[in-house]
């Protein structure tokens, strides 16, 4: 009897799965970093994170015991397998790979978009280069030592409209209002997009400028 293969199940195992299916000789640190960014870009787009793994700061960037035991989840069910070998960058490391040719995954469009994105800016860059670019930006940069991730953080803007209860153009507002020097770059835009908008058609183009 042929053995039943089960599918993913949920976001996170979705996830897991599509990412490992998509991209080649993927390393438990890689994996991590990628899935971190699909929840990073997740929230500066749609203001919160795709999943619900819990990241923390750690030595070499973003990490959570939640990826092991999707992992785990997914070989269990003969999604995934695991076996020791060389990254493409020629590391030796244990390596997440499909079990299947295919499998079916459960994502929104919305979801899909983000993964594909995240693979599209890193996944022909080093595992080196992704845990550098994450290590070095918000939400990680404003967490200390073993702290949860708060992807909050990722936008400073939206950091202080939670703080504040407000929403991120009213926080902005906030801030452009109680700093004199964003305040006057603020009214010289305006008047300059006045001149623009008034300015005789013949004079603009003189000047180079759209009308």
């Amino acid at each position: 009897m042929a053995k039943t293969v089960s599918e993913p199940q949920g976001i996170e195992e979705s996830l897991v799965a599509f990412l490992c299916y998509k991209s080649s000789k993927m390393s438990d640190t890689r994996l991590t970093k990628l899935l971190y960014l699909v929840d990073l870009y997740h929230a500066e787009i749609y203001g919160r994170p795709l999943t619900e793994i819990k990241f923390k700061r750690y030595f070499y960037g973003p990490w959570s015991p939640d990826i092991s035991r999707i992992k785990e989840i997914l070989m269990s069910k003969g999604v995934l397998k695991e076996k020791r070998g060389k990254t493409q960058y020629g590391k030796i490391a244990t390596i997440t790979k499909p079990m299947l040719n295919q499998v079916n995954v459960y994502l929104s469009s919305e979801a899909v978009g983000v993964a594909e994105a995240v693979l599209n800016d890193w996944d022909n860059k080093s595992t080196d280069d992704i845990v550098e670019y994450v290590k070095t930006r918000p939400p990680f940069v404003m967490t200390s030592f073993d702290e949860e991730i708060d992807f909050v953080k990722a936008d400073p803007i939206a950091a202080l409209a939670h703080k504040w209860e407000q929403t991120p153009g009213g926080a902005a507002t906030s801030i452009i209002a109680d700093t004199p020097h964003l305040k006057n770059l603020v009214f010289m835009a305006m008047r300059q997009e006045e001149e623009r908008e008034f300015a005789d058609p013949s004079e603009a183009a003189g000047l180079g400028l759209p009308v």
